[in-house]
C-alpha cells in the first residue's frame, strides 16, 4: 500500500513539474520573443539614425527645459605624433543644436575645465571651439562647421580630465549628408 501511495505521489509531482516546466518554457519563450523584438526595434532605430558608415543623426528632448537637442555625431580615433589614426573609433565628436541655437561643436569627453578643443580641418588653419562648446555663452561654431562640411579629415586636440591634452582624428566622409539630415530634424528658425 505504501508503495502504491509513493508511486502515485511521484507521478503527481512529476506531472506538476511538467506543468511548471511548460509554464516556465512558455514564460521564457515570451521573454525571448520580447527580447528579440527589443533588439529588432533597437537595430531599426540605430539604422534610422545612420547617415553612412561614419555619421549618425538623432534628436533628444530635455525633459527639464523641453528643448529639442539635435546632433550629428561620429567617433574619432586617437592620433599619433605623425598625424595618423590608431586604435578604435571611440572618442565622441558632435555638431549640435539646442532648440534653435547653434551649431555648436563638442569634441572628446570628460573635458578639462577651462580648456577648449582646437580643430584643424584638412590643411586649413586651426580653429578653437567656442567657450566649452557653447555651453555657457552659446556662441555658435558656424565657421568651423562650414570647414567640416567641405573637409575630408579633421584633427582635434582636446583636454581630457585629469590627464590633459589628447589628440584625435575623424573622417569627415558623409558629414555633408549628416548636416543635411540635421537641418531637416532641428527646430526651424
Amino acid at each position: 500500500m505504501r508503495i502504491a501511495l509513493l508511486i502515485s505521489m511521484l507521478f503527481f509531482l512529476s506531472a506538476c513539474g511538467t506543468n511548471q516546466q511548460k509554464q516556465k518554457t512558455s514564460e521564457q519563450s515570451e521573454d525571448d520573443l520580447l527580447f528579440v523584438k527589443s533588439l529588432q526595434w533597437a537595430k531599426k532605430r540605430e539604422q534610422e539614425k545612420m547617415v553612412d558608415k561614419n555619421w549618425s543623426v538623432d534628436c533628444t528632448i530635455d525633459h527639464l527645459t523641453t528643448l529639442k537637442r539635435c546632433f550629428a555625431f561620429t567617433f574619432g580615433q586617437k592620433m599619433s605624433n605623425n598625424g595618423q589614426a590608431y586604435g578604435r573609433k571611440d572618442i565622441p565628436f558632435q555638431v549640435y543644436f539646442i532648440g534653435k541655437s547653434g551649431p555648436f561643436v563638442i569634441a572628446g569627453f570628460n573635458t578639462y575645465p577651462g580648456k577648449s578643443p582646437t580643430v584643424r580641418v584638412d590643411d586649413n588653419n586651426p580653429v578653437k571651439v567656442h567657450d566649452y562648446s557653447g555651453i555657457s555663452k552659446l556662441e555658435p561654431d558656424e565657421f568651423l562647421v562650414e570647414l567640416l562640411r567641405k573637409g575630408k579629415v579633421a584633427r582635434i586636440s582636446y583636454h581630457l580630465w585629469p590627464e590633459g591634452r589628447q589628440d584625435m582624428i575623424i573622417d569627415l566622409t558623409g558629414f555633408e549628408e549628416a548636416w543635411q539630415r540635421l537641418m531637416e530634424k532641428k527646430p526651424k528658425q
